[in-house]
C-alpha cells in the first residue's frame, strides 16, 4: 500500500473516531513528502465507498478540539518524550489544510456520499487515477 492510501484511511478513520493514535499517525506523517492531491482525492473516494458524510472543516475541528491522552501513544515514544499538544495540533492544522480545497469534482462526490447516483463518474475518477501510476485501492 502507498503511503497516500495509508494517509487517505487515516483521514477517514480520525473523521470517523478521532483518537490519539490517529492524531499521532497524522502528525508523524506530516513531515514527509508525498502527493497531497493523490491523498484528498483518495479520502473523498474512501467517504463515498463507506456511504458516508464528510467534511474536511469537521476534520480539522475535531482535530483542533479534542484532548490528546499521551498514555495512549506512550509505547511509540522514545523515553516518552513527545512535543507539546499544541505544536502537534498546530503542525497537522497547516499541515492538513490542503484537505478543505476540494474542486467541483470532489464536491459532486461528496455529495453523492449517500445515494451513490454518481457511481459511473467516481469509478472514472479512479480509473484516471490508476492510469497516472497512482493505484488507489479502494
Amino acid at each position: 500500500m502507498q503511503l497516500e492510501e495509508v494517509l487517505a484511511e487515516k483521514v477517514r478513520a480520525t473523521y470517523q473516531r478521532t483518537t490519539t493514535r490517529d492524531i499521532w499517525d497524522m502528525y508523524q506523517y506530516s513531515t514527509r513528502p508525498y502527493n497531497r492531491d493523490l491523498v484528498k482525492r483518495l479520502a473523498v473516494i474512501k467517504f463515498w465507498n463507506d456511504e458516508s458524510d464528510y467534511d474536511p472543516e469537521k476534520l480539522l475541528d475535531k482535530i483542533r478540539s479534542m484532548r490528546i491522552d499521551f498514555s495512549e501513544v506512550e509505547y511509540l515514544l522514545k523515553n516518552k518524550e513527545h512535543p507539546r499538544e499544541g505544536e502537534i495540533k498546530s503542525r497537522i492544522l497547516i499541515d492538513y489544510n490542503y484537505l478543505r480545497e476540494l474542486d467541483e469534482d470532489l464536491i459532486k462526490i461528496l455529495g453523492d456520499t449517500r445515494k451513490h447516483r454518481e457511481s459511473a463518474f467516481v469509478k472514472k475518477t479512479c480509473e484516471v487515477l490508476k492510469l497516472q501510476g497512482e493505484h488507489p485501492d479502494t
